[in-house]
Formats: structure tokens, sequence, C-alpha cells
């Protein structure tokens, strides 16, 4: 190869740089301005190197003047993209809004390119020699020469001026390296490529091509490095793989992508192969036209990725247009029996292998096999030579294939890592989930094993985040999550570990601890650092979080007993208070073994008959006479003896037994009503409680319709106690339950009365025929403080809303004194009565009668 192809080559070479790097940039985002003029400045660089090229080797003056003057399509255009290129990088989009900055910026590229170009007189501003090294342009000096001149120093001075305010005012610290790096090697490609191309051309007497276009890679691949290595241009959707597919799959336009940059690569490797290697290589315009019918194949394939289509349109589109160009590169080089060529279709065949495209395989495969034969009947033995050419094309289809094995092969890696990453890390906030944090925990129990050093396990739930979340929205939400997760991150030492266990809970590892107290100081850390106010949204929360602390080997030895005693002393710290932490002890392990114990024995109680109900006389303050009962269940295990319902009650409302031990509380109370009812006992009614848990059971109303209807006790007869939480719930629900119950004909009071936070409104619109003082303020009577004030209060409360008063708990003279004295209905407690099983009370009813309500 003579030198003159030698400069030719490497010319070429910086043609394909920078036709691949345009396209690739701009099928990162297709939409931004900056990856489209980045990908026409490649373009217009590849066009003043690729016929650059050519000029070099060309066989004769007038074929070099030609291509010469197609060159100033690219160096008369390239520094006016590169300074609107700089414009918006740089954030002066503004000047851009202005019309006649584009005059500007283009007009002077229009008057190179038709001067240079276009014009009769073009060929009088080239001054062509031929040399050893190819063809040189020596400067006629004449107008043209300074204009251009004039021309690429101006732009190109603007283009570094923009870049060094750019860098030197911006904040950034990557964008001021971005900057930096653009000034450095933009300012070193001026300057080499005014010495090759100008003086040394003009001045001195060796003479050698102009090769600024290859020294413009300089800034060109700077700009490349800036995109992958600080994100510089934004990237478009990226698509993930579809189950059943290798390759990310949206589909069929990222397969057409690639095809189209193998089908450009092609083109360009035929070139090179024929016309620099091949010494017996056809014409130049076969070569040309044979290569640039693979150029343009890949560039309609990339305008086939943009056409608004059905995908499986697209995709016998692209299945044509494979199948005309492999029967086109076979029969091509029949006459050499497809030595090297035939290997080409394989790429095609892989491609459809990794993305499961398997029509396309069999559209494809039949036609390759029915080519191979027909090429085998037509040229049964050829001789052949092998010369630089076929082993260029070979090497470029390898090159294609190790390409195609480098790109699958990282991104099975990204996969991979993609799925690990989602098996084991929050979506989130991107900490760890609670499989990762229980293996590492497990590590770090193994770890310690030997040594005996603690290791802490802090389980923190938010306070109130619910109240959040409907204040702000759930994706208010998730970025008070995020903030609260780097806060506790940012608490913590390198060899610790924060996980989202789920929601608003999070679990931390504390390894590498000398002292538990350092466990504690660590947590109250966390919490100062979580109860600091929280911007989201421009509007400034608090919230607060409670802490457990389980340590190892003294609350567990394990990973699932670690962070359960963790989860138990948070609830620690939420009933004392929230906003601490609480270590675990083994009292709380001890309350939890005796609740397990109990819930497991409660399952059990109804069908073991161990349920009982004792009633309480609730007496008229006038008369001194049994006027209602209070039903009250009572547990009676064997085991453990008699049970009270402050124990048990509220486990069967966790656990949603309350439902039926709630129906059956109904049923006896109001069956054992009757039942006295039939033995001469009239004008007394019967008082069953309901919880919250009750009201939310939405067959509470046809389960206390049913219970009287199998019962026959009269609805008058039944009084229903709800507490004053529930009555003063905002639930409309709840007010509905309440009218439809008082429609039946039942009473219904409100329990616990001065305990809550009852509306006065809202109480008045309520069908409630009395009110239970709550016995706090009945124990405070006669000892001074406010509570006989409280209770006088609400006597008046009552009877202002025309409703009957009870006062609960009574237990001394002093107090039955006082509420007589204040004008109180009825009371209800031990001055009178005990609670009392069915058969002592039986008795006492028996013996006073009482008198028929009139």
């Amino acid at each position: 190869m003579t030198l003159s192809y030698i400069y030719s080559l490497i010319l070429f070479i910086g043609f394909a740089i920078y036709f691949i790097l345009g396209m690739y940039i701009l099928s990162l985002n297709t939409g931004s301005k900056l990856n489209r003029l980045y990908c026409l400045a490649c373009l217009s660089l590849s066009i003043w190197s690729f016929c650059f090229s050519i000029t070099n080797s060309a066989p004769d003056y007038e074929t070099a003047i030609l291509w010469r003057r197609l060159a100033s399509l690219g160096y008369g255009t390239v520094y006016s993209l590169l300074l609107h290129f700089f414009l918006i990088l740089t954030e002066r989009t503004a000047m851009l809004k202005k019309k006649w900055i584009y005059v500007l910026l283009y007009l002077p590229a229009a008057v190179n390119v038709f001067a240079f170009g276009y014009c009769d007189s073009a060929k009088e501003q080239y001054k062509l020699i031929y040399t050893s090294t190819g063809w040189v342009n020596i400067s006629a000096r004449g107008w043209g020469d300074v204009y251009f001149n004039l021309y690429y120093i101006c732009f190109t001075t603007a283009g570094l001026l923009l870049l060094w305010n750019w860098a030197r005012r911006s904040k950034d610290p990557v964008k001021k390296k971005q900057g930096y790096l653009f000034m450095l090697s933009y300012s070193l490609a001026m300057i080499i490529g005014t010495l090759t191309d100008v003086i040394m051309n003009t001045y001195a007497s060796v003479k050698i091509p102009q090769l600024a276009p290859v020294i413009v890679l300089l800034p060109t691949t700077a700009m490349f490095y800036a995109i992958r290595r600080y994100g510089l241009m934004g990237l478009g959707k990226n698509g993930r793989a579809e189950p059943g597919k290798i390759l990310s799959d949206v589909n069929m336009d990222r397969f057409i992508k690639i095809m189209s940059f193998v089908y450009v690569f092609g083109g360009m490797l035929n070139f090179a192969s024929q016309y620099f290697f091949n010494q017996q290589a056809p014409r130049f315009s076969s070569i040309l036209l044979f290569s640039l019918f693979f150029f343009v194949t890949g560039l309609v394939l990339t305008v086939i990725k943009y056409v608004p289509v059905r995908a499986d349109v697209k995709e016998y589109v692209f299945i044509i247009i494979m199948l005309g160009s492999i029967l086109l590169i076979a029969l091509s080089y029949i006459e050499t029996a497809s030595v090297t060529a035939w290997a080409a279709p394989f790429i095609v065949v892989m491609l459809s292998v990794l993305f499961n495209k398997r029509l396309m395989i069999l559209w494809i495969g039949v036609p390759m096999l029915l080519t191979q034969i027909y090429i085998w009947l037509r040229m049964p033995e050829a001789m052949v030579q092998v010369d630089g050419s076929d082993y260029l094309a070979r090497i470029g289809i390898l090159g294609i294939t190790l390409w195609l094995a480098y790109f699958v092969n990282r991104v099975y890696i990204q996969r991979l890592e993609d799925i690990s990453y989602m098996a084991y890390y929050d979506a989130l906030t991107g900490s760890p989930n609670h499989t990762l944090f229980k293996n590492k925990l497990e590590e770090s129990i193994q770890s310690a094993g030997g040594t005996g050093k603690p290791i802490g396990v802090l389980f923190i739930d938010l306070d109130s985040f619910k109240n959040v979340n409907d204040t702000i929205g759930h994706l208010g939400g998730d970025e008070m999550l995020k903030e609260v997760t780097g806060r506790i991150a940012g608490c913590l030492r390198e060899q610790d570990m924060v996980s989202r266990f789920g929601g608003d809970e999070f679990l931390i590892k504390l390894a590498g601890i000398e002292r538990v107290e350092d466990i504690s100081a660590i947590a109250e850390t966390i919490i100062q650092a979580i109860a600091r106010p929280v911007i989201v949204k421009g509007q400034e929360f608090f919230i607060t979080a409670s802490a457990g602390i389980a340590v190892y080997p003294r609350d567990g030895e394990s990973t699932e007993e670690l962070i359960r005693n963790a989860d138990l002393a948070m609830y620690a710290a939420k009933e004392k208070g929230k906003n601490q932490y609480a270590l675990c002890s083994s009292a709380m392990k001890q309350e939890v073994l005796e609740k397990t114990l109990l819930t497991n024995s409660l399952y059990r109680a109804l069908e073991r008959n161990e349920l009982v109900l004792h009633y309480q006389p609730q007496v008229s303050v006038q008369t001194k006479e049994i006027v209602g009962l209070e039903a009250l269940v009572r547990w009676n295990n064997p085991e453990l003896g008699m049970i009270s319902p402050a124990v048990f009650i509220p486990l069967a409302e966790q656990n949603g037994l309350i439902l039926p031990i709630g129906k059956w509380v109904l049923e006896t109370a109001c069956r054992q009503m009757k039942e006295w009812q039939a033995l001469g006992v009239q004008g007394i009614r019967m008082a069953v409680n309901l919880s919250m848990v009750q009201f939310q059971d939405r067959n509470l109303l046809s389960i206390v319709e049913r219970t009287l209807s199998e019962t026959g006790l009269k609805p008058e007869c039944l009084e229903l106690e709800v507490t004053e939480g529930a009555a003063a719930d905002g639930d409309d629900y709840i007010i509905e339950v309440l009218h439809a119950l008082k429609e039946l004909g039942v009473s219904i009071s409100i329990d616990d009365f001065g305990s809550g936070y009852s509306s006065l409104s809202r109480l008045k619109t309520l069908p409630v025929d009395r009110i239970k003082i709550d016995m706090q303020f009945v124990r405070g009577i006669s000892t001074g403080n406010d509570d006989e004030a409280i209770a006088k209060t609400i006597i008046q409360l009552a009877k202002n809303l025309k409703l009957q008063v009870i006062a609960e708990g009574v237990e001394t003279g002093e107090q039955f004194a006082f509420f007589d004295k204040n004008k109180c209905d009825e009371i209800q407690g031990y001055f009178f009565y005990k609670p009392m099983p069915a058969s002592e009370i039986e008795s006492i009813l028996l013996e006073t009668k009482p008198l028929p309500a009139s």
C-alpha cells in the first residue's frame, strides 16, 4: 500500500468514527437538541473526512478537484454547527430565540458551500499538487482562503469564549470539568490543525495532506467522553427484557437499531477492503455504489425504527430488506464462490436468536441455504485468491461477532445486577430489603459467635405516618421515607446497615459494638435525627419514631428471634408515649409469652364453654329498686382461674375473636332476660356492651335483629352500650348503624362518658337514651378535687339534652349521697350490688319482683 493510500485510510477511519459516533449519540435521545446537533456536526465531519480520503488518493486532478469541492459540505458547515452546539451546551438558549442569530450562524456556512463547492469559480479556490503522500492543497492566498480562515478562527474563538465563560461561572464542579475539557481539546485541535493544514503547506518545503478532520477527533472524542462519564446528553427510554427474550425487546426497534449499525459498518468495511486492499478491485464507481447500498440500507433501517406502524409490519419490511441484501451479498461475490461474504448473514442469524425472532430465522435461514446450493451448482469449483480485502472483511465480520458477544455478555451482567437489586434492595429507598438484612445479620451473628461482642438490632416505626400520607399523598410520603432513610444512614457507621422492612418500618443492624450502652446512644441519635423537620412539597412536617432494641446474644441467637424481640420492644416504646426507644427485657418476653398462651386458649374458650356472664344491677337513685342489669363477660380458665375482661377483651379485639364472643354475649344475655321475664321479672332492661370492632362488622344490625327474634325478647328490654370514642367517631357508617339500631326499638347508652372527646354538636345528633359517667370521676367524689364539678356538669348536660344519666362504680355512701343530691337517675356499683352469676341475681330479682314499667 502506497503512502497516499495510508493517509487516505487514516482519513477514512476518521470518517467511520465520526459517522458511528453521530448515529450512536442520536440514538440515545432523538428528542434532544444537543444530541441532534452533535449528530449533525459528526455527519459534517464525516463528509469532510471521507471526501478528503478519496481526494488524497484520487487517480487524477479532475477527480481530486471534484471530491475536494464535495468536501465543502463538511468543512464549510462544521464550525457553524459546533458553535450552535456550544450555545445550547453553555445554556445560552435565550440568544437562539432571535431569528437573526441563525442567519449569523449559518449564512457564512452557506457562503462556504457555494464558494468552495457549487459555483463555477470554485476550482480557482484550490491549488492541488501531487506528492508522494497524495494530493495536497496549497493556499492560493485569494479572497476565498482569507474568508475561510476568518470564518473558522472567529467561530472557533467564539466557541472557546462560550466554554471558558460557562466553566468559570458554573458552580457545578461537573460542568466546570466539562467546560475546561472541551476548551483544552478544542484549542489543541485548532492549533495543530492550523499548523499542519495552513502554515506548513503554505510556508514549509515539506507538503503533507490536510489532516484537519482527523485532528478534530480531539474535541469530538472529548465530548463523547463527557457523555459517557458525566451523562452530558440525556438518555431516552431504555427497555427491559421481556420474558423469554435474551436481550431487551422494545423489541423490534432495538433489533433494527443494531442491524442499522451493522449495515453501516458493513458498507464502510466493504469500501475499505475493496478500495484500499484489493489489488484486483473493480472500478471505483462499482465499489462506491455497492458500499453505498449497505450504507443507505442502514440509514433506511434507522428511519423505519421511527415510523409509527405496528411492530409486525416493521418486522415484515425488515425481513424483505434482509432477504434482498443477503442475496445481493452472495450473488455479488459468486465468481469467488462467496469465499468470505458467505459468513456475513450469520450475524443476522445470531441477532435473530438473541432477540427470539423465530420467523426471521426461518425466512432468512432457508434462502441462505438455497443461495449456497445455487452457488454450488453455478460454481462447483473455483480458484480464488485471498488477499488483504478478504482478510479485512473476515476481521470485520469477526469484529462484529465479538462486539455482539460482548454486548450480550454486558446485557446479561446488567440483567443479573438488576435481578439482584430487585431481590435484595428496596425499590423506593435503595436500602437493603429484609432478605439481604437477614443474610447480613446472620453473617454478623456467625462472626460474633466466638467473640461474645453484642450485636444490636433496632426495629424502628414512624409514629402516625398514615397522617402524613393522608395530608400530602403517597408520593409525598415516599419522599419523606427517602429522607428518613438518608437520615438514619447518616447516623450509622460503615459496618452498620439500615433496611426498609416494609411500609414505614426500618430495621438496623449495629455490629462491632463494645457495650450495650453504645447501642442506646446510637438509637437516641437516630430518633433525634428523624425528629428534625422535613420539607416535602414546600411544606414543613414533623415526624417522630419509636424504636425497639434487641441485643445478641442476650435477647436471641437467631435472626428471627432478634427481629421479633426488637419488634416487641418497639411496641413497648409506643405504649410509653412514642418518640423514644425501649430495650427488650425478660418481662416483655414473659408478657408476650403469656399473651400468646392466653390467645391460644381463648380460641377454644367458646367451644369449651369457659365463658360465663355475670350481671351487675343498675339501681334507681330515687326508688332504690333494680331497673337494669349489665351483662359482663368473664373467662373461667381451668388452669388460670377467673380471668378479668380487661385482660382478654383487648386480645380478642386484636385477633378478631371479639365478634363471636360479642355475639355469644348478646344471645346469652337476651335469652337469660327472657327466662327471667317468664319467671315474672318485669320492668328491667338488659345492657350489653358493644366494642368498636363489632361496630365495624357489617352484619351487626342483622345479628341484633336475629337475636331478638330468636330469643323473643322485646327490643325495649335491650340496651346497647357503646363507648364514647365509638359514638363520637367521625365515621358516618357508625352513626347510620346507631340510628338503625334505634329504629329496632332498642335503647342506646354511651359508656365511660367524659373519658373521651365528645363534641356537643355531635352528641345532640346521636340517637342516645342515657349516658354513663365514667368511674374515674366517681372515685374522686368527696376527695376535694375537680371530679365533683365534672360529674355535676355531666349530669346537667344530660338533663339539658333530655337524657337519662347513670353513675358507674359507686362504692361509698358519700358517693351515693352526692348523686342523690344532684338528681342523678341511676347508679351502678358495689354500694348496692357487685357483679354476680345468673343464679345469684335470679334469687335477688325474684325476691324484689319489680312492678311492670308504666
